[in-house]
């Protein structure tokens, strides 16, 4: 099985997204993803990984 890490930061209220990030690599590990969402103009949650 591949280990895929999973970095970044998170706003408070959206630590969902990063659990279904990684739940998503753990299911299945993919090659490599980023996620950068923006809510009013601030970012919040910032994730990527790397296998």
């Amino acid at each position: 099985m591949d280990v895929t890490d999973v970095h970044g930061t998170v706003a408070n209220g959206f630590e969902p997204v990063m659990d279904a990030f990684q739940r998503n690599f753990a299911q299945d590990a993919g090659v490599g993803a980023a996620l950068t969402v923006y809510q009013h103009g601030a970012r919040t949650p910032r994730t990527r990984s790397c296998s």
